[in-house]
């Protein structure tokens, strides 16, 4: 039994240890987490559909949320007024 503790109290223990971060599910991680990024595009016409001749192409804004729980993304794009 000596020769046990002779061995045990010869081995260098370190007072610092690091803290273990609990666990956590990605369903609760994510949970309500949303991502929002806000773009817009170029949208062309054809001549002969648009009534305003002098009209080419429209800017589209868009709003695009991903949602981390489900990895859902959703498009929104903002309504235009008519010409």
């Amino acid at each position: 039994m000596e020769a046990l503790e002779q061995h045990v109290s010869g081995l260098a223990v370190s007072e610092k240890t690091d803290p273990v971060e609990p666990f956590v599910p990605a369903h609760l991680a994510y949970d309500k987490k949303v991502l929002k990024f806000i773009g817009y595009f170029k949208e062309d016409f054809d001549r002969s559909i648009l009534t305003a001749q002098s009209e080419n192409f429209r800017i589209r804004f868009v709003k695009i949320y991903y949602y981390l729980e489900v990895s859902l993304v959703y498009f929104y794009t903002l309504p235009v007024d008519s010409i």
